[in-house]
């Protein structure tokens, strides 16, 4: 793995008196150019008209524990890892200013216990955490211009007895191996991601379920993940993330069957509104109608009466029939901040029974009654706040499902991608599993911050979600941060009501 060749190489470390042990390290931060990190959080604050001074704050406490940046030398490469036991951090922190940098530290995710400075022993500064599974203590030593930070001052001296070189070139300035899926929760991103935007409500049914199986199957198969963040050109932004599945597992067999593909219903759902898009082609061996049966007690549990054996039935057959889809899609248009729609379009052999399952499984979720049969069914009411219209149509090997919020009608835009279906199109974007296309400025009119009569160029985020070998994905981003901040800009104060 990169990770481990990283650590010999770089560490040289024993295994009797390693703070990093492989063996025992679940996540490591590599920072290797602040520089341009702060540089871009700078420009894109300045673009919104905003103080860059939050954002700075964040930056110090996000990746390095500290509350500025002003006692780190962000010219040198910087770590941060976290291990197993009762004191899991563990840090490499270049110094600009010794006594700066020792005042700032101590900043901690918002809701875990603050670090406190409560002694100075052996050269070195004792920090204590009163954490719920009992007291943490480490220690923060500064030497050769390095601060240290582990559980005890034989662990710093052995930090620092190896010190951290820099990357080779074309490494990523910003790094973050793991263990798990998750461990970027031991990072507090909230205050890196805050906008004023706020987003439309754009689903009848609560996917938090769903969500949470899939993030619990990609816990326990996935063997390491890593992410990587790098320019991509003039004031944009690279992200990767390469994933390994331990061999074993179900989640490599199934990868070992998918392909990469394009899509050719892509083009045929993007509109002038469009603001968001998803597509793909995932193959299947039983496994969604396995995950869509383990679902049925939640869901039965969640909307009580209205989980009748009926729909109990669509809600399975429902999956079932999804492991036989083709090429899929979905897509948000965006008019107003109260009305937007959804439309999904699924090629599937059986498409007037999935049409019906999928009207059962919707009647239930919305509790609004359909009406229609034969592959074409209508409902209307709220959902929420929101006026609602749905309109499921099965054309010939295709489903159409169009969400209408706000008092839009969904039932002609159904008709109207349906008569498009069969045209020929050039396929849209590069082969993957899974791809993505926003367009931030079109997404932004969903936000009452934003003016309605406000000049909004075009700010498109891509990402796509390869297969990249028999045990592994490729997850690749570009996310152009300086158009997205002058979106942000047009943003104002919201008035409540």
């Amino acid at each position: 793995m990169v990770f481990l060749l990283c650590l010999s190489v770089v560490l040289l470390v024993a295994a009797d008196n390693d703070p990093l042990d492989p063996a025992k390290t679940r996540a490591v931060l590599r920072i290797d150019d602040i520089r341009w990190l702060e540089r871009e959080a700078v420009r894109m604050a300045a673009a919104q008209g905003r103080d860059p001074a939050p954002l700075r704050r964040a930056l110090a406490q996000t990746l390095f524990r500290c509350r500025s940046l002003a006692g780190i030398d962000t010219s040198r490469p910087a770590l941060l890892a976290w291990r197993n036991g009762r004191t899991p951090l563990v840090a490499i922190i270049p110094v600009a200013d010794r006594r700066q940098l020792i005042d700032d530290f101590g900043a901690v995710p918002a809701g875990e216990p603050p670090l406190v400075r409560v002694a100075d022993r052996d050269g070195a500064v004792v920090f204590s955490q009163n954490h719920p599974d009992g007291v943490r203590e480490y220690r923060l030593l500064v030497a050769g211009g390095t601060a240290y930070l582990a559980h005890s001052l034989e662990e710093c001296r052995a930090l620092a007895a190896r010190p951290l070189t820099a990357a080779p070139a074309g490494e990523a300035p910003i790094s973050l191996w793991s263990r798990s899926l998750f461990a970027g929760a031991d990072l507090d991103w909230s205050g890196l991601l805050d906008t004023p935007l706020t987003l439309p409500a754009t689903t009848w049914l609560n996917l938090e379920p769903m969500q949470a199986g899939l993030r619990e199957l990609a816990a326990r198969q996935g063997e390491w993940w890593r992410w990587e963040l790098r320019p991509a050109g003039e004031g944009e932004l690279a992200l990767a993330l390469r994933a390994q599945m331990r061999a074993d597992s179900a989640l490599a067999q199934w990868l070992a069957a998918q392909r990469n593909q394009a899509s050719r219903l892509a083009p045929l759902l993007r509109g002038e509104r469009t603001a968001l898009m998803v597509w793909g082609s995932l193959g299947w061996s039983g496994q969604l109608a396995e995950f869509g049966a383990s679902l049925s007690t939640t869901m039965r549990n969640r909307l009580g009466p209205a989980w009748i054996p009926q729909v109990d039935e669509a809600w399975r057959t429902w999956w079932s029939l999804w492991e036989r889809t083709g090429d899929c899609a979905w897509g948000l248009e965006i008019a107003t901040p109260d009305q937007y729609l959804t439309t999904t379009v699924v090629e599937i052999p059986r498409a007037a029974e999935q049409a019906a399952a999928w009207e059962a499984v919707a009647g239930a979720c919305t509790g609004i009654p359909g009406t229609g049969g034969n592959g074409a069914y209508q409902r209307s009411g709220r959902v929420g706040n929101a006026r609602f219209a749905q309109s499921i149509l099965a054309a010939e090997r295709h489903v159409v499902v169009v969400d209408a919020f706000g008092g839009l009608e969904s039932e002609p835009a159904a008709k109207a991608l349906a008569a498009r279906l069969p045209q020929a199109v050039t396929l849209e974007g590069e082969p993957a599993l899974i791809s993505l296309w926003c367009d931030v400025a079109r997404l932004a009119r969903a936000s009452p911050a934003i003016p309605a009569d406000a000049n909004l160029v075009p700010a498109v985020i891509t990402a796509s979600l390869r297969q990249s070998g028999a045990q592994q994905i490729l997850l690749e981003a570009t996310i152009p941060l300086r158009a997205i901040a002058a979106v942000l800009s047009q943003a104002q104060p919201v008035r409540r009501k």
